[in-house]
């Protein structure tokens, strides 16, 4: 499956993957659910950077520095150096897109496409 076509939780499975976290896997969600799977790891975590600011955005703050993580979060037009720790609070301000920046992290790791398993 091409990296950039990732979703949900296969998303955040693969950004588990990347991340090197202990055991992730992909459970059924319970019953009446937008998304029938959910990622866990270590068996009781529920994992979805994709969605989750708080678990999303730990796993940029490591990455920011590297442009074409930079370039997923804030758009291809983004001007500053984001390794620069001056612009911190100017960055708690701006959108960021999940998804497309942990899509970004997984094709760092893996490349343009990860197993369709």
């Amino acid at each position: 499956m091409k990296t950039t076509e990732l979703s949900g939780a296969l998303l955040d499975y693969w950004v588990a993957m990347a991340e090197g976290l202990n055991q992730p896997r992909l459970v059924p969600r319970a019953a009446g659910s937008a998304e029938s799977l959910v990622c866990m790891v270590d068996d009781r975590v529920d994992f979805q950077p994709s969605t989750n600011l708080e678990q999303g955005g730990a796993i940029f703050a490591r990455h920011r520095g590297q442009d074409e993580i930079s370039r997923a979060a804030f758009g291809a037009g983004f001007c500053f150096d984001l390794s620069d720790p001056c612009v911190d609070e100017l960055i708690q301000t701006l959108p960021i897109d999940l998804p497309a920046t942990m899509r970004a992290c997984v094709g760092k790791v893996f490349g343009a496409s990860v197993p369709d398993s």
